[in-house]
């Protein structure tokens, strides 16, 4: 099994709607190139299809969660509940040369209005933004969390820990959160989170790459190189991560089930690169972190305020 990760995921010549065929799933047409299935992500009670997949590429982000899948293997690994991308794409490889059935959409997919039951009405606030640059330090492309504000002033908070419910959209630098420019849709088209830092400090410092700015800036704020990429867990792929390139990389994921699949992710691409980076994954595990911890918890563990 040598060979790249993005090698081996070309290899397969499979397609979104290939995946979606493979496991049964019903889908709605979403579009002249994209379906609409119900979310695989976890903990999300889909009730109407809301996670839009592309039928030639197999990404997929659902409109109601934050899932999202950067490509074929990344939504074979949702749909099938693997544990690892890595399973999932040597469960394809071998699965390659069968019949795929081909995929049949229903009728696009009619969406209630909300109720109470279904959905928790309030205020979307914008609470915090990053701004990403380029190497040059112009800016690129912002990414604002947005915190729902329920009538009675408290914040709308997750089911599966006691935190905020919050989602994190991109902007244009200093526009309002709705898209990502079309510049940075292109797969290795987007700049690491605080480049122009990055790029300045000696090359023979080790870099942490961790999951989501708050993270980034906790681990720089003792004094350590951090860095990140936007868009989420399945989105590396969106991501130029050549400055890395020979470098010392020590990644660092949250303690949850994405943030186990991102670290590998980033760990393929890296090793991937010529010079190759030397890359290490910290054992979540061994933190003593609740499910979905980072490294801001566990610098406030240590009484280290953000």
């Amino acid at each position: 099994m040598s060979g790249c990760f993005a090698e081996r995921v070309a290899a397969l010549g499979m397609s979104g709607a290939d995946i979606i065929a493979l496991h049964g799933v019903p889908a709605h047409r979403g579009g002249s190139q994209h379906a609409l299935i119900h979310c695989p992500g976890p903990g999300h009670e889909d009730r109407h299809p809301s996670c839009r997949v592309h039928l030639r590429t197999g990404r997929a982000k659902c409109f109601a969660c934050e899932f999202y899948a950067g490509d074929v293997v990344a939504l074979h690994t949702a749909l099938g509940r693997f544990s690892r991308m890595g399973d999932a794409l040597r469960d394809l490889e071998h699965r390659s040369g069968i019949a795929v059935p081909e995929l049949k959409l229903g009728p696009a997919a009619t969406q209630k209005s909300g109720t109470p039951a279904d959905r928790q009405r309030g205020e979307f606030v914008a609470v915090r933004s990053w701004l990403y640059e380029r190497a040059n330090s112009a800016p690129a492309f912002e990414i604002v969390r947005m915190q729902q504000r329920l009538p009675d002033g408290t914040w709308r908070m997750q089911k599966s820990k006691p935190k905020p419910w919050k989602i994190y959209l991109p902007a244009h630098p200093g526009g309002r959160p709705r898209r990502m420019p079309k510049e940075f849709l292109a797969p290795g088209s987007r700049p690491l989170y605080r480049l122009p830092e990055l790029l300045r400090v000696d090359s023979a410092n080790t870099v942490y790459v961790v999951e989501g700015e708050p993270a980034a800036d906790a681990l720089i704020g003792i004094g350590l190189i951090a860095t990140t990429a936007s868009g989420g867990s399945s989105a590396s792929d969106l991501t130029d991560w050549t400055p890395l390139a020979g470098r010392a990389v020590v990644i660092w994921p949250d303690r949850d089930a994405p943030g186990e699949r991102y670290a590998h992710r980033i760990a393929r691409q890296l090793e991937c690169m010529d010079p190759p980076a030397s890359v290490h994954i910290v054992d979540v595990d061994a933190l003593g972190l609740p499910e979905g911890g980072d490294a801001v918890d566990w610098l406030a563990r240590r009484g280290v305020e953000q």
